[in-house]
């Protein structure tokens, strides 16, 4: 059984997600001894194919909403779109993705560009258009949101992504493992979220909630 969980808690659609996920996993420094057994992510391996396949498709509706942004900026918002189901293959490209998803009913993915665009659009009343400016302050704003109007309670999501970690560290031979999950599943303070269930099983776990104060 592994001894330790590294969580990452993020927020599916920050602009500037990317480049904190990227940041923390390159912050780990992985060794030979101590490579992680799997890297565990809050998808379908189908479903985020989709997700990915969109990515050119959400470059074009944000170029279309907000053109005062230079490319570098319309590239944030492109590589933002299921960013956190894929950018442990740059940084950890050899170790396993554990698919958190693969036993919970799909979604709807045709319009999912579309529909984060519009989630987007909410929070962008006011904001400088300023490239840099615009993608700070929204980034700010989303974490804002999500943190000041969660729900402090888990959902069936929790428990069974714990069932599935908990299953899988039995016979992990490796001492590590990564998570990569919504930030509201990666905090320990709400009674039986992901962590806690992983904490109350004797599963070490090392999170990171990657908002702006944190880097």
């Amino acid at each position: 059984m592994f001894e330790v969980i590294e969580v990452a808690g993020v927020l599916h659609a920050d602009p500037l997600g990317l480049d904190r996920l990227r940041s923390w996993l390159s912050s780990l420094s992985f060794t030979d001894q101590s490579t992680p057994g799997f890297v565990a992510v809050e998808y379908k391996c189908s479903h985020l194919s989709q997700i990915v396949r969109q990515r050119t498709t959400f470059r074009e509706l944000v170029e279309g909403q907000w053109p005062f942004l230079r490319p570098e900026g319309h590239t944030m918002f492109e590589r933002s779109l299921g960013h956190d189901g894929d950018a442990h293959r740059d940084i950890l490209p050899y170790f396993k993705t554990l698919w958190l998803e693969e036993k919970l009913p799909g979604e709807e993915l045709a319009e999912y560009a579309k529909r984060r665009l519009s989630d987007l659009r909410f929070y962008t009343n006011s904001i400088s258009q300023k490239d840099e400016e615009f993608l700070l302050e929204l980034s700010r704003r989303l974490w804002d949101s999500a943190v000041n109007n969660r729900f402090d309670q888990p959902n069936k999501r929790d428990e069974t992504w714990s069932e599935l970690i908990i299953d899988r560290a039995r016979c992990e031979v490796r001492e590590h493992a990564v998570a990569i999950v919504g930030q509201m599943h990666a905090r320990r303070e709400i009674p039986d979220s992901f962590v806690y269930r992983l904490e109350k099983a004797k599963i070490r776990c090392r999170v990171k909630i990657l908002c702006p104060s944190n880097g």
